[in-house]
């Protein structure tokens, strides 16, 4: 492990372990020649020299008519060494007094089903790729199909084709129109069931994906997706959409 990697292991960041080192070794230096030496880009130079110098492990040179810069003693890093090993001993103090009174409540705390939010077309996307983790390798799905082609273009034919190397086959139920057929087209791999339902009769204006233990629900109006996982809550779902595509199949309807 190299001097700034041991550093980066005591609390500095890289380019604060950089300068610092850089200091030591040269005893004063000037902004540009520590952009020199260390290849940091010179207007981050200066932030970096203040938040040494916070810390006392920097600090202006003396007697200079030039802004140089010089290292202090090696010295000042037990002492910051020491005060956060005293702050962590308070804190395990703390810790161990409140242990009685957390375990108590944590004893009688109930399940409660962990809520994700995710916002904008990034959070939707990341809700997208969290299906790839499935390990029943089902998902259920209850899509507009349109507004996801409106709201992430271009998007759907990459996460079909990714999904499919996933293994991850889907049982979709959407309403009739144009964008459902395109979507039920993409199963090239032949991985996954569709059924169709009148779109004058049933609207979905978001969307609902069950996988695993998971529930989640997209929407395209407001641009996010939120995620529940509750096992008890997704085997509910599971039935009631098995309940609808098994009644859906029934029907034929064709796209």
């Amino acid at each position: 492990m190299s001097l700034i990697q041991k550093l980066v292991a005591l609390g500095l960041s890289d380019k604060e372990a950089a300068i610092y080192v850089s200091l030591i070794e040269s005893g004063d230096l000037t902004a540009s020649e520590l952009a020199d030496k260390t290849d940091i880009v010179r207007s981050s130079i200066y932030p970096v020299i203040e938040s040494l110098t916070k810390k006392g492990l920097a600090r202006i040179a003396a007697n200079s008519g030039v802004m140089r810069y010089t290292a202090s003693s090696p010295e000042k890093l037990s002492e910051i060494a020491k005060e956060k090993a005293d702050k962590f001993r308070m804190l395990k103090q703390d810790l161990e007094a409140l242990t009685p009174e957390l375990r108590q409540e944590y004893k009688g705390a109930k399940f409660r089903p962990k809520i994700t939010l995710l916002e904008g077309k990034e959070g939707m996307i990341e809700g997208f790729e969290d299906t790839f983790n499935s390990k029943e390798k089902l998902m259920r799905v209850a899509s507009s199909a349109e507004k996801i082609f409106k709201t992430l273009p271009g998007y759907l034919p990459k996460y079909v084709l990714k999904r499919h190397l996933y293994g991850l086959a889907m049982k979709g139920l959407h309403p009739t129109g144009p964008a459902a057929s395109s979507m039920i087209k993409m199963n090239i791999m032949k991985l996954d069931q569709s059924v169709l339902v009148p779109k004058e009769l049933y609207k979905f204006p978001c969307d609902l994906a069950i996988f695993d233990d998971n529930v989640a629900y997209m929407s395209h109006e407001h641009r996010y997706a939120i995620k529940v996982h509750s096992k008890e809550i997704a085997e509910v779902m599971k039935a009631a959409f098995d309940l609808a595509w098994n009644n859906v199949k029934r029907m034929n309807i064709q796209p």
